[in-house]
């Protein structure tokens, strides 16, 4: 895969607290809260984990991560 490429619809999708996959917004009950998205380079393409937790995600990417990085944000819900 070259640089910057996307892995198509074979990438993984972790459900969310809401039990869904993707992303649904910020939506926190009150006040401020972080968000954090984290995004990992591999040596090699995933195999189908069936809708994998997030254990099973990190075990089938143990010792393929080649870079990682970690973004968090922060959201407030005003009144």
């Amino acid at each position: 895969m070259g640089r910057g490429r996307y892995a198509g619809p074979r990438t993984p999708a972790l459900r969310s607290h809401t039990h869904r996959t993707g992303y649904g917004g910020p939506c926190p009950p009150i006040g401020r809260h972080r968000y954090f998205h984290k995004i990992y380079v591999l040596d090699r393409l995933l195999p189908d984990l069936h809708r994998p937790d997030k254990d099973k995600l990190l075990r089938a990417i143990d010792g393929h991560v080649l870079a990682h990085a970690e973004l968090v944000g922060t959201y407030r819900k005003t009144a």
